[in-house]
């Protein structure tokens, strides 16, 4: 019995100790966690009754590089976009092979149904990708603007997206105005 009476006062001190220490380190660590409460709230959202977290997520569709050196080959994805390039991905949308094939065309394959359900939900085309689902027609034209002399400033006019020309507004001829003024004038 003796030694049930020792473990027990052992146990005993043991959890004193624990609460001592405790005690001690949770200020500092309230202290931390109030300096750190602004990062934490815009990194997790609460979900479910219980009060679970869970991570916000950006899902972008995206090309992933596959393939040999000078033989790129892409897969299109729909990834986190903290995620490296050819990193972890939620779903494979297609494929697309910039290099021409026999027939001179470039291949791509696309699962639209996929690729809708990601657009709907709201996940954000890179550039590329959204040139190659503008092609498909799933999305409208990519808004282009001429470029001005290299390094230079971008020209602010617009370039039609299917034949690459830039697209100049019809504007009213000066002289005719001015006439137009003076005939109404008189």
């Amino acid at each position: 019995m003796g030694r049930i009476e020792t473990f027990d006062a052992r146990l005993l001190r043991h959890h004193n100790d624990l609460e001592a220490r405790a005690k001690k380190t949770a200020p500092a660590l309230l202290h931390r966690a109030a300096r750190f409460s602004d990062i934490s709230s815009s990194y997790w959202i609460p979900v479910g009754e219980q009060g679970q977290r869970k991570r916000k997520m950006v899902v972008r569709i995206r090309l992933s590089r596959f393939g040999c050196k000078n033989k790129p080959f892409y897969r299109l994805m729909a990834a986190d976009s903290r995620s490296p390039r050819d990193g972890k991905h939620l779903e494979v949308l297609g494929y697309y092979n910039p290099l021409p094939g026999q027939d001179g065309g470039k291949r791509m394959g696309l699962n639209f149904d996929r690729v809708k359900y990601w657009l709907s939900v709201g996940a954000q085309p890179s550039d590329p990708v959204q040139r190659i689902l503008f092609r498909a027609g799933l999305l409208p034209p990519p808004p282009m603007v001429a470029m001005g002399r290299k390094g230079g400033p971008r020209d602010t006019r617009h370039v039609d997206p299917l034949n690459g020309r830039v697209s100049t507004p019809d504007k009213p001829d000066k002289s005719a105005g001015e006439n137009a003024s003076v005939e109404t004038a008189d």
